[in-house]
């Protein structure tokens, strides 16, 4: 079941959060969420595509899925399997 969670980690401009369910790919075996962040004003211009898992506890986890380059922001990320192959989509 899905629940709202607040996360710890302070992200510069969040744009969207997608849940990912446990097992969607090999190796997952916690729920979590996707977060798609960044923006074109100054200070918010280094973005990035990033998995929390387990949000809001003392065990929450972030990992960041891109390159941290300034200039970059994110606003969706989705998981997406294309041709057997598992990954994330970004815009």
């Amino acid at each position: 079941q899905k629940q709202a969670s607040v996360c710890r980690a302070a992200f510069p401009w969040p744009n969207s959060v997608e849940f990912v369910e446990a097992g969607l790919w090999e190796g997952l075996d916690k729920p979590g969420m996707l977060v798609a962040d960044g923006f074109l004003v100054p200070g918010k211009t280094k973005g990035g595509v990033h998995f929390v898992t387990e949000p809001g506890t003392d065990r929450e986890e972030v990992v960041t899925l891109t390159e941290g380059r300034s200039k970059h922001f994110y606003h969706k990320a989705v998981p997406c399997s294309i041709d057997g192959h598992e990954g994330v989509l970004t815009a």
